[in-house]
């Protein structure tokens, strides 16, 4: 054990190899060693020890997580499905069987009760933002964007500094049509981890399609009233200042001349 707590796996796989050798029907020495195979990165070896741990003690429900975790390296989301079923037979408050379950049923597509095991794991562990950001990203999935915001704030509130939250809400409030929040979060997120690639480009796509519909409704015979012009031309001259920016490009010296030609059209009546 010494050895394994120390990072020494191959050293403690000898030692456990040698217990069994003395105490062939030792439960727990099986169980460690198959933990430091999982360590290893032989996850079949780890199977195998966790299979004789779970047959030498029926209801050590860590064993079924743990070999959960193995089938789940290697792409085996069935078997993780039904050992994490048979850890919470055992004991229905063990978090982590229902979140190592949550992501078989995310990787097989079955969306809706990836959310049910997430929205458990939230239920045990309320304090873990990670429980928000992964039941958010399976109503994602789903299409349920509304629901996503919620946990992704919630998430945000829990942990302010983490850049996939951010960057996940911007996603949902992006397929809202909510550009302006979106831009927000992706900057957000941008300001947190510079490097991250997919919240620029998204940011980029946010940028024009704000600006899209935003000279819908000023070209729109349905807005009348000036006050609502004016809103919405504001809204537009900061847009283009502000895409100028980002693409690093000056302003001409006649800049404020031409937007101002350009913002004072008024829509056809």
């Amino acid at each position: 054990m010494d050895l394994l707590t120390s990072g020494r796996c191959t050293e403690a796989v000898l030692c456990f190899s040698q217990a069994l050798e003395v105490k062939p029907d030792f439960a727990t020495v099986y169980f460690n060693r198959a933990f430091a195979y999982n360590l290893l990165n032989e996850q079949e070896k780890a199977i195998e020890d966790y299979t004789q741990a779970i047959a030498l003690d029926p209801e050590n429900a860590w064993a079924y997580i743990y070999r959960a975790y193995a089938h789940g390296v290697l792409g085996r989301q069935e078997e993780v499905v039904i050992d994490c079923g048979k850890a919470i037979e055992i004991n229905p408050k063990l978090a982590l069987a229902y979140t190592e379950r949550g992501y078989a049923y995310f990787q097989q597509g079955r969306y809706r009760e990836a959310a049910a095991d997430f929205g458990e794991f939230i239920n045990l562990t309320p304090g873990d933002s990670s429980a928000y950001y992964c039941r958010a990203i399976a109503y994602s999935e789903l299409e349920m964007h509304e629901e996503s915001i919620v946990d992704l704030t919630t998430a945000i509130e829990i942990n302010p500094k983490d850049p996939g939250a951010y960057f996940c809400r911007g996603i949902s409030y992006h397929n809202l049509n909510r550009y302006q929040q979106a831009i927000e979060d992706y900057t957000r997120a941008l300001d947190l981890n510079p490097d991250c690639t997919e919240a620029f480009e998204s940011r980029q796509i946010a940028y024009s399609q704000l600006s899209t519909a935003l000279h819908q409704i000023i070209d729109s015979p349905n807005v009348k009233k000036s006050r609502t012009r004016t809103k919405v031309q504001d809204l537009l001259w900061k847009l283009d200042v502000a895409m100028r920016e980002k693409q690093g490009l000056k302003p001409h010296a006649d800049e404020d001349d031409r937007m101002d030609k350009k913002l004072l059209r008024t829509p056809s009546k």
